[in-house]
C-alpha cells in the first residue's frame, strides 16, 4: 500500500519525507491518547498536559530522546519502549523506501 502511494520518480522523492512526518504525527497522537488515558506520569512535571505528552511522543518516536522527560511508572516505561521500537522501525522503512525511490536501478531485471 505504501509503495503504491509513493510511486515517485526521482524528482518527486519529497513525498517520502512528507509521508514520514505525517505518519509520525499520527502515531504520536495515538500515543498521546494512550498516555493521557493511562495517566502516565512524567518526571519534572506534576500534571503533564497534552502538549507535554505530544512532545514526549515525538521525541521518543524520532529517537531523539533529549532525556528531559521520562516515564516514571511501569506502564509509562512500557509505552516508551513501544514508541522507541515503533519509531525505529518506522524510520528504517522510510529510509529504505527513500533509497529505493532514489536508486531505481534496483528494479531492473538482471540477466
Amino acid at each position: 500500500l505504501v509503495d503504491r502511494l509513493l510511486q515517485a520518480h526521482r524528482r518527486q522523492f519529497w513525498q517520502i519525507p512528507l509521508v514520514y512526518c505525517g505518519l509520525t504525527l499520527y502515531l504520536a497522537v495515538l500515543f498521546v491518547v494512550a498516555m493521557d488515558m493511562s495517566n502516565i506520569k512524567l518526571n519534572a512535571i506534576s500534571n503533564p498536559s497534552t502538549f507535554d505528552y505530544l512532545y514526549f511522543a515525538i521525541i521518543s518516536l524520532t529517537s531523539v530522546g533529549y532525556g528531559d522527560l521520562t516515564a516514571l511508572d511501569d506502564v509509562g516505561k512500557k509505552v516508551s519502549i513501544g514508541m522507541a521500537l515503533l519509531g525505529s522501525t518506522h524510520m528504517l522503512v522510510s529510509v529504505a523506501l527513500f533509497i529505493d525511490k532514489v536508486n531505481p536501478s534496483n528494479h531492473t531485471a538482471k540477466g
